[in-house]
């Protein structure tokens, strides 16, 4: 494969954060432990944990199995609030939060792919003032959907703390332009 065609996963953390969270490292790293039962970070993911944690934006570029969905879920359980996940990538989505439920954090997925009843099931759940969702796994087009719009606003003025991930996956950077990535375009024009 040409280098300049080489498979990228990434992910995007923009924060209009609401709180910020300095954690020393030996703190980090028992969090880690407790939610997701590791004992040390890879890579660059707590450097770039800590970088979000302070509200700042940050840009997670890493091979595939690299690690990089860390970065977004450990500040989402140490944060108050909801993470909100964008992903064009069903499978993935149906995993991460299939395996963050077995690790007992709450976590759900809404978008075309679901039932109209689940959907509004966990709307009303993530509504609620006692919800327990801390990520809520959406995809582009269900974000810009105008039936989310109006939910998306409210939650924002009461419950997301900041942080909207987007998980990609491109063959290059030129699928940007292409019409099948429209509605990444108008999320990231918002």
């Amino acid at each position: 494969m040409h280098e300049s065609q080489q498979r990228f996963d990434f992910i995007s953390a923009t924060l209009a954060c609401k709180a910020s969270l300095k954690m020393a490292h030996a703190d980090l790293r028992h969090s880690l432990k407790q939610y997701f039962g590791f004992s040390s970070f890879r890579g660059i993911q707590e450097s770039a944990i800590q970088h979000v944690l302070r509200g700042n934006d940050a840009l997670v570029l890493a091979p595939t199995g690299g690690g990089k969905s860390l970065c977004f879920q450990l500040p989402a359980m140490l944060l108050n609030g909801v993470t909100l996940v964008v992903s064009p990538l069903l499978a993935l989505m149906q995993d991460q939060v299939l395996a963050l439920k077995q690790k007992k954090i709450a976590a759900e997925m809404i978008g075309s792919s679901q039932t109209q009843s689940h959907n509004e099931q966990v709307l009303k759940q993530i509504s609620a003032s006692n919800s327990v969702i801390r990520l809520l796994y959406v995809t582009p087009e269900y974000l810009v959907s105008d039936s989310f719009q109006q939910v998306l606003d409210d939650l924002y003025r009461r419950k997301v703390h900041g942080i909207i991930c987007t998980c990609l996956r491109c063959t290059t950077f030129t699928d940007w332009s292409n019409d099948r990535h429209v509605a990444h375009r108008v999320v990231c024009h918002r």
